[in-house]
């Protein structure tokens, strides 16, 4: 019996290290897939129509079709004089600093730690206020950061896949009764170093991108309408942000 009861146990554990493994593997996988996609999309973004235009041409905002009638909203500034290591603490600590750059949002709340177990990836729960007589919305989807990809090179997106376990977890009936869900498809931002001829850091590049579903009775053309304001609300929030914490 006791021979028996020893291999049920190590068999158990053999199957709950191969779930962790699991569990591991497809986040990891969720997180290289979607870095590449970001990636793509900014090297693409060129290629689609300009919404906003500011500063001679150094603030850009475009707007692609997505899949559908989805619309995604880029918006880029090709040269600040700010060094790419002055976003870190915003990128950081965006839980807590993303609401002093975006009014609309009012809070930012984590859910889950950062552990090898779902991918070095945070769960994130995020209200957004809405004009009367609009219902506030929630977004619950995971955050990913990379910092120095590259030297001096520092990325961030959230996105809802594969948020079925933050969703049954965290989405109360509270939640349901007070707010609309929303749905963030893919949402970044990319700091890249820009350097003069002899390699040293003179300034960034950013980029900033959403995708996702406000949910409710919005109209399409509303909410295509403000989407690229947004972003470029986003982007400028960014810098001013910085500007005002920088060391």
């Amino acid at each position: 019996m006791e021979s028996i009861a020893r291999c049920i146990f190590w068999t158990l554990v053999l199957f709950a290290v191969q779930g962790a493994v699991a569990t591991l593997s497809s986040s990891s996988n969720i997180a290289v897939d979607l870095e590449r996609r970001v990636v793509n999309i900014f090297e693409d973004m060129h290629n689609h129509p300009v919404s906003i235009t500011r500063d001679g041409g150094n603030i850009q905002v475009r707007t692609r079709k997505s899949d559908g009638n989805a619309m995604m909203h880029l918006s880029e500034i090709k040269r600040t004089s700010l060094h790419p290591d002055q976003f870190k603490p915003f990128l950081q600590n965006f839980q807590s600093e993303f609401p002093k750059v975006n009014a609309m949002c009012q809070n930012v709340k984590p859910l889950t730690a950062a552990n090898r177990n779902n991918g070095h990836r945070v769960g994130v729960k995020s209200v957004l206020k809405f004009p009367f007589p609009l219902t506030d919305r929630l977004m619950i989807h995971w955050k990913y950061l990379i910092l120095d990809r590259c030297t001096n090179e520092h990325m961030l997106f959230l996105s809802e896949e594969a948020n079925d376990e933050l969703l049954s977890e965290h989405h109360t009936a509270r939640d349901k009764e007070k707010y609309v869900l929303g749905r963030t498809f893919l949402c970044a931002y990319w700091i890249r170093p820009l350097c003069n001829d002899s390699g040293e850091v003179v300034g960034s590049r950013v980029q900033y991108l959403f995708s996702g579903d406000t949910g409710g009775r919005v109209p399409k053309h509303v909410e295509n309408a403000v989407g690229p304001k947004t972003a470029l609300d986003s982007i400028q929030g960014l810098i001013k942000y910085v500007e005002r914490n920088k060391i």
